[in-house]
């Protein structure tokens, strides 16, 4: 494993403000070591680009943004103007670097694709994770809320069809206010099969579509 701080005119920003690259980077390799510990296949490679960026590049309520490319390469961008303290900010590292190991150890089954059913899954399962492993107490996005309401969301999620290119609004924001709609159904999703006996690390192997083929099978979903 290698993380390397990605130079850029944001860290002059980010230094004046209190965030120490080098701190920074040591927290980021010391979270993604204990990430990695979790896992029964755990990276062979990794590599981490850390770079201090506009506070609009990021997740205003953690100053922190993960993003994962393939199953050897993570980027984690911090807010260089550093409004919430370094402590919040170490905090969504924490966070994101559970988040973001998931999706590389998931990578290996699950090469990105644009569709909405592929989020909803492979975001579920970072999201559990990311809840159960970190340590990081509570985010926005892994909570959701009735069983009825989560199964009219995953029927507006699945009714939405294959697409060929993202479509954001259904992962962050929709127009009626409603938020993170991806993260907190595949979260319920998830925690659906796991509390039917299903193991979390052992649905990680698999192919999206066979988690959806199991999700589906439980006797109260109704298709």
């Amino acid at each position: 494993m290698q993380a390397i701080v990605w130079e850029s005119d944001g860290w002059i920003n980010a230094r004046k403000n209190g965030l120490d690259p080098e701190d920074i980077k040591a927290h980021v390799t010391k979270m993604a070591t204990n990430a990695s510990e979790i896992f029964p296949n755990p990276p062979v490679y990794l590599n981490i680009t850390i770079e201090a960026v506009r506070p609009e590049d990021v997740i205003p309520e953690i100053g922190v943004l993960g993003v994962t490319y393939n199953q050897s390469f993570i980027q984690i961008m911090i807010d260089s103007t550093n409004k919430l303290g370094v402590h919040k900010i170490k905090n969504g590292i924490t966070g994101s670097m559970f988040h973001e190991l998931t999706r590389v150890v998931n990578f290996v089954r699950n090469p990105w694709e644009p569709g909405i059913m592929y989020g909803v899954v492979t975001e579920g399962l970072t999201c559990v994770v990311e809840r159960d492993y970190s340590s990081v107490s509570r985010q926005l996005w892994t909570e959701y809320s009735d069983d009825e309401t989560m199964t009219v969301w995953y029927a507006e999620l699945k009714s939405l069809g294959d697409t060929q290119e993202k479509d954001k609004r259904y992962f962050f924001e929709r127009p009626d206010g409603r938020k993170w709609i991806v993260y907190r159904t595949g979260r319920w999703m998830i925690d659906k099969l796991v509390e039917s006996g299903e193991d979390l690390f052992d649905l990680m192997q698999l192919k999206y579509t066979d988690v959806i083929e199991k999700f589906e099978r439980l006797s109260w979903i109704k298709n």
